[in-house]
């Protein structure tokens, strides 16, 4: 695992058993932490993609949460540190497709999972192999959602 600075531990994807596991994890069901880019709006338009985690709960029950490395580059006070911030008051969770060679951190032809809110809209970029069992994980677990 990589840091993250302040304390805060990140994964690093370079070791293939890391990956492994991981991707184990996640087909099992079992609470996995994935790396993952993510952005999401603020009161002057789209932050920038900021390094983070994607904390999914086992899909037999619990909440979900996300972290990121800066929370000043997605619109959150630098004291609001935290090992992770729960999807609250989610309306929806969908999927897009890569438009931009700037976002395609995993390949032109990957996806990105779309949170949305009343007052906000998330975007979180994971790899490709991820991304299909985080959307439905996390739509099961963050409470009342529309699964587009």
């Amino acid at each position: 695992m990589g840091n993250g600075g302040g304390g805060v531990r990140w994964p690093v994807l370079s070791s293939r058993r890391e990956r492994h596991d991981r991707q184990r994890r996640l087909d099992a069901g079992e609470p996995v932490e994935l790396a993952a880019r993510i952005r999401r709006t603020t009161t002057r338009g789209w932050g920038p993609w900021t390094d983070g985690a994607l904390l999914l709960a086992a899909r037999t029950g619990g909440k979900s949460r996300w972290r990121v490395a800066d929370p000043t580059a997605i619109g959150l006070a630098a004291d609001q540190t935290s090992d992770g911030w729960e999807f609250d008051d989610v309306e929806r969770v969908t999927l897009r497709d890569v438009r931009f060679r700037e976002e395609a951190f995993y390949g032109q032809g990957g996806s990105i999972i779309v949170v949305s809110t009343d007052r906000s809209t998330m975007e979180i970029a994971l790899p490709s192999a991820e991304t299909g069992e985080a959307l439905v994980r996390l739509a099961a677990t963050i409470g009342p959602h529309e699964l587009a």
